[in-house]
């Protein structure tokens, strides 16, 4: 994941699942110890039936919207993919294997060469 094209950063990520399943609505966190914004959570996350969790989040600082689904997977693994556009990065967060997930950036503006 960390060797596309147009990546700025990329590194491993661990996730206080503990932290996240005892949010509720209203309440935010600091997205990573690498950025310096929060997600604040908009509603209850929804369960689907292979057990993955969908939680839906406004940036804080922006009112912009991210989206994260986790799964635990096995003792120890915990998969995560999601997305949270800030008005500088696009922040992408996928699952590598085994316990293993990480979190690269795009500058917001990567794609706009991009011809229709």
């Amino acid at each position: 994941q960390c060797n596309q094209s147009r990546i700025k950063d990329c590194w491993k990520v661990e996730l206080n699942l503990n932290q996240l399943e005892s949010l509720k609505p209203g309440d935010s966190i600091l997205f990573s110890d690498q950025t310096d914004f929060n997600l604040k959570l908009r509603q209850n996350p929804t369960t689907f039936s292979s057990g993955s969790k969908n939680y839906q989040f406004l940036i804080v600082e922006s009112g912009q919207e991210a989206s994260l689904t986790v799964k635990r997977r096995s003792p120890g693994d915990v998969s995560m993919f999601g997305v949270v556009r800030s008005p500088e990065n696009t922040y992408t967060l996928e699952y590598c294997r085994d316990g293993c997930n990480v979190l690269y950036s795009v500058s917001a503006n990567a794609f706009n060469d991009f011809i229709d």
